[in-house]
């Protein structure tokens, strides 16, 4: 079942997302994070807004990134700048529409997306691309992206897009659904599809670190010689009386055992050890 929702940026000005959601029944928010390497003005304070509200976000990243250097300085921008210390329920976005990027050719378009989407990935960010139908099927290799969450911009009654669809954005200043206007403004409109919040939180991703189960360490258990029938003061023949082994070699580790660590067999270290022994509280190796 779709679940409805919006995408903002500083030119919804003072938003009311309260209203949006109570009378209008929005149950998310994409919020643009950042214009190239330039933060959104209003990204902070929708964030706040959003959170109190109970309202899942996400982030799209309007990029202008025509090389592959300029789409790694984007991604680092926003990942330091606009995301850093923030949990977000949906997935991060690049939005991929500018003009300077879509008269670039395919493979070099393909590859700047590629390059955004893995930079966010490896830092524990669910991604994902957002274009129109037109762009994913004619400007970028789409079949190279299958991987990445897509949002399918198409203002239509119907999405085209010929493959999975996990977000629509249906409408904005267009809307062939239902009225445009959201808590008093024009605003973009969009049905998800997939329960993203679920999925980002059970993976411990976008600000969801995992919470680490850390098992008690459990100790080995301490193993003892039995206490010998033996009388004498031959640490040697005191083993040998329980049955164990004589070797000088296993006699250091005995020895390293029980707390003696540069064992060579003096007189002193035998009688420790021996006493030990007598007292069944020789530990074994």
């Amino acid at each position: 079942m779709a679940k409805f929702g919006i995408d903002v940026s500083k030119w919804q000005g003072e938003f009311n997302f309260s209203k949006a959601k109570k009378e209008d029944g929005v149950e998310f928010v994409i919020l643009r994070g950042a214009y190239a390497q330039t933060k959104d003005k209003k990204f902070d304070q929708y964030y706040a807004k959003c959170k109190a509200l109970g309202l899942p976000v996400g982030v799209y990243h309007y990029s202008m990134a025509t090389t592959v250097a300029e789409a790694t300085a984007e991604a680092k921008f926003l990942c330091e700048k606009v995301l850093k210390g923030k949990k977000f329920e949906l997935p991060i976005y690049i939005d991929v529409e500018d003009k300077v990027q879509l008269t670039l050719s395919k493979t070099a378009l393909t590859k700047i997306v590629e390059t955004w989407c893995e930079y966010l990935e490896d830092r524990g960010y669910y991604v994902g691309i957002y274009a129109s139908t037109w762009t994913f099927q004619g400007k970028l290799d789409d079949a190279k992206l299958k991987q990445y969450t897509h949002w399918i911009a198409q203002w239509s009654k119907k999405c085209t897009y010929d493959g999975e669809v996990d977000m629509w954005q249906f409408g904005g200043e267009t809307n062939s659904l239902r009225t445009n206007i959201i808590a008093g403004q024009v605003v973009d409109q969009d049905y998800m599809y997939k329960d993203f919040p679920s999925i980002i939180k059970a993976k411990g991703l976008n600000g969801f670190g995992k919470k680490q189960t850390i098992k008690p360490t459990t100790k080995p258990t301490k193993q003892y010689f039995a206490k010998p029938k033996y009388n004498g003061v031959s640490f040697v023949e005191g083993l040998a009386a329980v049955g164990s082994s004589v070797t000088f070699a296993y006699r250091t580790k005995i020895a390293k055992a029980n707390g003696i660590k540069a064992y060579i067999g003096t007189a002193s270290q035998n009688t420790k050890l021996l006493n030990l022994l007598k007292q069944g509280k020789l530990i074994k190796p």
